[in-house]
């Protein structure tokens, strides 16, 4: 478009770039002429009131080193379905992504950690493709948060048993290799998941040091590289807490305990409600309503309403039991 877009130049910027998608809360910034919005709208990349994110859920690999993924509707109560394979069987990695792809980072491929990530389209079911390399190979225990452009990968312990501090990050619309972020406030590992709300990501939730376990809580801003900082603690120490969020709030899970924190404000867990039934190496999945949970090697799926305090419900069952799974909602906080 040339700089002369209204009659009389009152307004000569060039517009700001396209919106991506139909979604309410996909931002365009500017000012733009009825034709331009026009031409978007026939595009189906124009917010459209009350055309919400979708909610699906998926969840990839286990302990047995599984090439298998599954995903569920979030907003409805039910059982799971296959999604596709990924390009490496792993457990432990981690998932990042924006409302559109799912990328998984690291993870364990057996005796050896891998640094493959690779990426699939949510809304279309299919096998995942390659999408480029982490830095370094990164096993169990990764944590993983996104903004809707940028997926970050942080900590995790590599196959000679060394914890990771260091902070990894790729641009989700440009497949290539990871670049490094900053570091962790301390190396560790046996964390699962993370939390963003688009600008702060939770990108350490408790975990593993070596020496003893933690109940730190780390956070970085998504859009800045630099050092993570300290967001305060965890109701408990150790692994594997699985952690994920809406925008607002973020959710972690671990054993019979439901943490709750506030990401734009720094501060201590505080207690949700019960996990139901117990969960070890917990995974989770939230979309803007609610969170889902499995682990401890179990089909068994649960779930909480994120505005409402209370213990968990029955949500249905994975096509297979999963432990240390990778998982990611498609309306998660970071999303939009």
């Amino acid at each position: 478009m040339t700089s002369k877009r209204y009659l009389g130049n009152i307004i000569t910027d060039t517009p700001p770039d396209p919106p991506t998608d139909n979604y309410e809360d996909t931002p365009v910034p500017g000012v733009w002429s009825l034709s331009e919005a026009l031409e978007y709208t026939a595009q189906g990349v124009w917010p459209t009131e009350g055309n919400t994110l979708p909610s699906r859920a998926i969840f990839a690999g286990n302990t047995s080193y599984a090439s298998t993924s599954s995903y569920i509707e979030v907003s409805t109560l039910g059982n799971a379905s296959d999604f596709g394979d990924l390009t490496v069987g792993i457990y432990g990695g981690g998932m990042t992504g924006n409302a559109t792809t799912s990328v998984v980072g690291g993870g364990y491929t057996g005796p050896t950690s891998t640094n493959v990530i690779q990426s699939a389209v949510f809304a279309t079911t299919g096998n995942y493709s390659d999408f480029g390399d982490l830095a370094y190979a990164v096993g169990n225990g990764i944590s993983s948060c996104s903004s809707s452009t940028r997926g970050i990968y942080a900590g995790g312990l590599n196959t000679s048993n060394t914890r990771a501090d260091q902070i990894q990050y790729i641009t989700i619309a440009s497949a290539g290799n990871a670049t490094y972020f900053g570091d962790l406030v301390q190396r560790r590992d046996n964390m699962q998941g993370g939390m963003s709300n688009g600008t702060r990501g939770i990108c350490g939730y408790a975990g593993y040091t070596g020496s003893a376990s933690t109940n730190q809580i780390d956070y970085i801003t998504i859009a800045s590289t630099g050092a993570a900082t300290d967001f305060g603690d965890a109701q408990l120490t150790g692994f594997i807490y699985g952690c994920s969020s809406n925008s607002i709030k973020g959710i972690a899970g671990k054993s019979t305990t439901i943490d709750i924190i506030t990401i734009a404000t720094t501060g201590d867990a505080t207690d949700f409600g019960d996990l139901d039934p117990t969960r070890g190496d917990c995974t989770s999945a939230s979309s803007s309503l609610r969170t889902v949970f499995t682990g401890s090697g179990t089909a068994t799926l649960d779930y909480i309403t994120i505005a409402t305090l209370g213990n968990s419900s029955d949500f249905g069952d994975l096509d297979v039991g999963r432990q240390q799974s990778a998982a990611l909602c498609q309306d998660h906080g970071g999303a939009a």
